[in-house]
């Protein structure tokens, strides 16, 4: 089955097998695992009782990955600023995962003060676009 999780009945998030609330509206998602019905992006007409946490490599795409945005940061602050830049707003716009997990079902994120620096740097790029169009 590969990458298989399991939709909220409440909000419609579609949340890892092993979770026991839902991450987005926090509603238990079911007591009882034969309830749950879990969807198989491969073969979305197939619903199994739940298993363990999906693949890693499966379930986060490479963009959302600890280690895609950190080598991105390192290369984007010495070479190319453009690819900090990106993984900030990746940061800002949704959750960057580590390979561990996180013991309620999901895999680790990063964590808020992540965000806050993120914010920070684009932030300095907007004022810096700035004084750079306000300087011409």
């Amino acid at each position: 089955m590969g990458n298989a999780n399991i939709r909220c009945p409440q909000c419609g998030l579609v949340n890892f097998t092993t979770a026991a609330e839902c991450r987005r509206c926090h509603s238990p998602l079911s007591a009882a695992a034969s309830d749950r019905t879990v969807l198989d992006p491969a073969n979305p007409s197939f619903v199994t009782p739940t298993g363990g946490l999906p693949d890693y490599k499966t379930a986060v795409p490479w963009s959302r990955r600890s280690s895609t945005n950190t080598a991105f940061l390192v290369i984007g602050w010495f070479l190319c600023p453009l690819l900090t830049l990106w993984c900030c707003l990746n940061l800002l716009t949704g959750e960057i995962y580590y390979d561990t997990p996180d013991g309620q079902g999901g895999y680790r994120v990063w964590s808020r003060a992540n965000k806050i620096a993120a914010l920070v740097l684009v932030g300095v790029w907007v004022v810096g676009v700035i004084i750079f169009i306000a300087e011409r």
